[in-house]
């Protein structure tokens, strides 16, 4: 609680702004989560826009079990909203207007419905309607509704009508243009749903959410960061598992799969618009300005000056094993082919807790890869003996995601 009280006193103090917007997402969700979502809207609306997609892109998205999809869930979009708005309807319209517009959008769909006013009442006023018509003009008397120009905004969720409501209102005031471009997005999405799914009123009265196919761009900016789907994650051990042993032992490039993973990592990014310059330069003069502050997170476990590798530490705390030796070795005498090799350590270790592959936390993972990656090694130089120099030899010549494959096809 001491670290929740500092920061509160410190709220007014014109320094923490960059110190919190000079946080990575990890560290920022951390500190969110130990101050409790609730109480932490100040905090959230110091954040960047940037900041805040990347957390967004964690947190509203389940998942649905070993090897498939994620979803999003449009109710923790709803309450990060509602507490925006609590907070500072200023700084909900700041963000909004600042973050990725398919999030925004894909958010707002799980949450409004927006159809064309015009043709809603010509099919209404018609004396012709059929029976489902007289049911959704009852269905309609009584639900959750606003005529918007052009537009009726309905509602899809009643839960954070208010909010949702009240953050279009405001963007409107702020930036008209682009809420009349949201709203004929939302027009769109919205007609061909009802279209797929037999009609307004069904919609209405369903409990299925709205879906889009806005996910993406999410996926696009966790590659950037070396995240694995799920889906993408079975399909690599799966791959893995299927191919003919004589062929993952004489394939000379790698699968597309894995191409593909290294090629999103090297890519260069564009972050979403801000509306706040990030403080990413001037980390150490914020630090510097709040010394007590840092100090206290830094030992909390809340911000890491240094971001750990459970790979490495695997690597280092392995005993008894000749790859680990070798890395080991090759940490001291070669650090851009140990560099390269933690690189393609980490791609497996990510598949195996992306795709739930063992029980266990993310170091479990890291070793069972470094065990797994050791038997395909061993395979791939029998018959001859498992030496480090053979070791070292191999690793010159071929990838420790190639040998991931091999070990992981014997073993399964």
């Amino acid at each position: 609680m001491q670290t929740t009280n500092l920061i509160i006193q410190l709220i007014d103090d014109s320094a923490v702004v960059p110190y919190v917007q000079s946080l990575d997402e990890h560290s920022l969700l951390r500190l969110i989560n130990h101050i409790g979502l609730e109480d932490a809207g100040h905090i959230a609306a110091m954040a960047t826009g940037g900041q805040l997609t990347r957390i967004f892109d964690t947190i509203l998205w389940k998942g649905n079990g070993p090897g498939k999809a994620e979803t999003f869930d449009p109710n923790e979009f709803g309450i990060w909203m509602e507490i925006m708005q609590a907070t500072s309807p200023q700084d909900a319209v700041r963000y909004a207007l600042s973050m990725d517009e398919e999030l925004l959008l894909l958010g707002l769909t799980g949450n409004l419905l927006v159809v064309d006013n015009e043709s809603l009442l010509l099919r209404m006023q018609n004396a012709s309607r059929s029976h489902q018509d007289d049911l959704l003009e009852k269905v309609l008397e009584s639900h959750f509704f606003l005529e918007w120009g052009d537009f009726l905004v309905l509602a899809g969720n009643n839960r954070y009508w208010d909010a949702l409501i009240n953050l279009l209102v405001d963007l409107g005031v702020e930036d008209s243009v682009f809420t009349t471009f949201l709203l004929e997005r939302l027009c769109m999405l919205t007609t061909d749903y009802i279209e797929d799914n037999g009609g307004l009123y069904n919609v209405l009265t369903a409990t299925e959410t709205l879906e889009t196919d806005l996910a993406a761009e999410r996926e696009e900016r966790r590659a950037h960061q070396g995240y694995v789907p799920p889906e993408t994650a079975g399909a690599f051990l799966e791959q893995a598992r299927c191919t003919p042993l004589e062929q993952l032992l004489t394939e000379q490039e790698s699968d597309c799969l894995t191409r593909a993973y290294f090629a999103a990592l090297q890519a260069e990014t564009v972050g979403p618009r801000e509306n706040v310059t990030p403080m990413n330069a001037e980390k150490g003069t914020a630090s510097a300005t709040l010394p007590v502050l840092q100090r206290q997170l830094v030992n909390a476990g809340i911000v890491v000056t240094e971001q750990p590798s459970l790979v490495i530490d695997a690597v280092v705390e392995g005993e008894g094993d000749v790859l680990n030796a070798v890395l080991r070795e090759m940490r001291n005498y070669n650090s851009d082919q140990f560099d390269r090799c933690i690189s393609e350590l980490h791609y497996p270790a990510n598949v195996v807790v992306s795709a739930e592959a063992i029980n266990g936390r993310p170091v479990e993972a890291a070793r069972y890869v470094i065990r797994i990656c050791s038997k395909g090694a061993s395979y791939s130089l029998s018959p001859h003996a498992l030496s480090n120099e053979a070791v070292r030899e191999l690793l010159c010549k071929e990838s420790l995601v190639k040998m991931f494959r091999i070990g992981y096809h014997l073993e399964n």
